[in-house]
């Protein structure tokens, strides 16, 4: 039996060479973190509970359930003041008659322009409305990332 790389002196190398590419790639896929989407809901929350989450950016989260139906108002604005109330935590904000809030700051993190900005998601969606004009039903998972550039 004669091998095909026995009759072209090129063809050995490389197929060692697509062998060793093939099982870095495997090997890599294997070795990276997996990607963990959040959860759209967290299973203790029910039909009127909120949960809402500060994510600061540095691995300090914090987190509560609110049962809305506690609350005269029921926005993403409205429990976001109660968390920060709850926990000590200071937020800094700014009205606009007719846009609604801009939270500037909480606690010592303040907005820089689009280098890191106070931004929030509900059920894994970027928001693109004031906190104050977003009204939350119950079951909702709000999520509030001091990120970078997704103004």
């Amino acid at each position: 039996m004669t091998f095909p790389w026995k009759k072209h002196s090129t063809l050995g190398p490389i197929v060692v060479f697509l062998a060793i590419i093939i099982a870095f790639v495997i090997g890599y896929d294997i070795g990276s973190a997996p990607v963990i989407k959040a959860p759209s809901s967290l299973n203790e929350v029910t039909s009127s509970e909120v949960s809402l989450m500060f994510d600061f950016g540095d691995g300090n989260i914090t987190s509560e359930v609110f049962d809305i139906s506690k609350y005269d108002s029921s926005t993403v604005w409205s429990i976001t003041q109660s968390l920060a109330k709850k926990e000590g935590i200071e937020v800094s904000f700014k009205e606009y008659d007719s846009l609604g809030v801009l939270v500037e700051a909480i606690d010592n993190y303040r907005n820089s322009g689009v280098e890191k900005a106070w931004q929030y998601w509900v059920n894994n969606e970027y928001a693109t409305v004031s906190s104050s004009l977003y009204t939350l039903s119950g079951g909702e998972v709000v999520m509030w990332k001091y990120v970078e550039g997704q103004l």
